[in-house]
Formats: structure tokens, C-alpha cells, sequence
């Protein structure tokens, strides 16, 4: 859903699509989903479909986050926390992967370290690069 959210923050922030042009990108957020399945073949129930709408949704919002923050900031300025996006996916994982607040809370820590860093910079590196291809080498537009 990371991904997705870079496509709807491109067309919302960068080409200011609205109306109808949502409406479409959000039917064909809905068909993917549709079509997905779980390990075990069965469909995807509309509760989780709906719960991954939303987190394209909160991603592009976070992207969005992303870029005020990256242009608040000198470009060689050393930031000791990951962008919005990332965070956000950071979070995500570590609260699916442990009930136990004990776990959270060790695995935020480890975040900090060498390793850490480099798993959310890795995050953020991946993520401006599919911005930078809707951007500059697709040249992507959406059309009425």
C-alpha cells in the first residue's frame, strides 16, 4: 500500500486530479484488490480491502508529510528519525508482527541502530525512487 500511496499522492499533490479521476483510481485500487487473495486462495474480505484502502490513503497523506519535511531541510542535514512514510510503514510492521508492547518497544529501539537506520533510509530510498519514475521518466498524467 506503500506503493499505491505514492500513485495517489502523485495525483492528488503533483497533478491535482480530483472528481472523477479519483473516483476511477480509487475503482481500480478496489478491482486490484478484488482480484488479490490470500495464501490460502480465499479473496480478501472486504473489512481487510477496506483497511488497505485506507492505507494507501494514510501513505499518500504521510508522502505528502515527506516532501515538507525534505524540503524543510538542507539536503545533506542529518535527520534522526524516519521520514512520515516510512515511519508510518515501520509501524505498521512492528505492531503486526507483536501484540506485546515489551517486543514494540525493543524493535523501535533496534531502529535507532546502524541496521535500523539503514532499513528505514532503504524504505525512504525506495519510495522516492518511484516518485522520481512517475515524475521524471514516466511522465505519468491522468486523464479526464
Amino acid at each position: 500500500m506503500l506503493y499505491v500511496g505514492v500513485y495517489l499522492w502523485y495525483a492528488a499533490s503533483m497533478l491535482k486530479v480530483e472528481g472523477q479521476v479519483v473516483a476511477r483510481i480509487s475503482k481500480g485500487i478496489r478491482d486490484c484488490l478484488t482480484d488479490m487473495r490470500m495464501p490460502d486462495g480465499n479473496p480478501l474480505d472486504q473489512e481487510f480491502k477496506e483497511f488497505l484502502l485506507q492505507q494507501a490513503h494514510n501513505f499518500a497523506v504521510a508522502i505528502d508529510k515527506d516532501v515538507q519535511v525534505g524540503s524543510d531541510l538542507p539536503e545533506d542535514a542529518y535527520r534522526r528519525d524516519p521520514l512520515p512514510s516510512a515511519a508510518l510503514l515501520l509501524d505498521m510492521l512492528l505492531r503486526g508482527n507483536s501484540a506485546d508492547p515489551a517486543d514494540v518497544s525493543a524493535w523501535r529501539e533496534e531502529l535507532k541502530s546502524p541496521a535500523g537506520v539503514w532499513l528505514w533510509h532503504s524504505i525512504e530510498e525506495s519510495t522516492l525512487a518511484s516518485m522520481n519514475v512517475l515524475r521524471k521518466t514516466l511522465q505519468v498524467c491522468y486523464v479526464k
